[in-house]
């Protein structure tokens, strides 16, 4: 397993979320936790008329693998009004 930083690079709007941290065994399984969850609308996944998700809202999201063997902030996220 590894962990992944999973953040947005598009317009996030109020009540959605702009990054989190995932530990999942690849980039895209950290991805496919992140938008095809719960979490879906709250990441600006909209869901298309036969009920599948929107594919392009992966062209608005970088998943970053996370070096371990130096200290940092992995993810901070602010957004108020």
């Amino acid at each position: 397993m590894n962990i992944y930083k999973v953040c947005r690079t598009d317009h996030v709007d109020w009540e959605e979320y702009s990054g989190a941290v995932v530990v999942a065994e690849s980039p895209e399984r950290a991805l496919e936790l992140i938008l095809y969850t719960s979490y879906a609308t709250e990441w600006g996944v909209r869901k298309n008329e036969d009920g599948s998700y929107d594919s392009r809202v992966k062209d608005h999201v970088v998943v970053t693998d996370v070096e371990l063997n130096t200290e940092r902030v992995i993810l901070t996220s602010f957004r108020d009004g």
